[in-house]
């Protein structure tokens, strides 16, 4: 499984399973009470670009996405995000999918 995909499969099972076990220190550090502390920090980039753009998805929709964990960047229209979607055809039509 490609680095990728583990910080989503991660991200999801943070969120879905452990709501009421974790707490929240900042966008990427995680505190599981007594099991230990998740720090994504690494994972992303500090400089304010995505640390993964225009990932195409497996089945293919004309979109183009962008993500960086833990920190915010700008990518065409889409300011100080946490992740963006860009249509493939004009980098202009760009969208926020959300902020960190």
């Amino acid at each position: 499984m490609t680095a990728q995909k583990n910080v989503v499969l991660l991200s999801c099972l943070l969120l879905v399973y452990l709501p009421n076990q974790l707490i929240s220190v900042d966008p990427c550090v995680f505190d599981l009470h007594a099991k230990g502390i998740i720090d994504l920090t690494g994972v992303g980039h500090v400089d304010g670009t995505p640390a993964w753009k225009n990932v195409k998805p497996v089945k293919d929709d004309k979109h183009v996405y962008s993500y960086n964990p833990c920190r915010p960047f700008t990518l065409s229209t889409c300011e100080n995000v946490a992740a963006c979607q860009t249509f493939t055809t004009d980098e202009k039509l760009a969208y926020s999918l959300g902020t960190q």
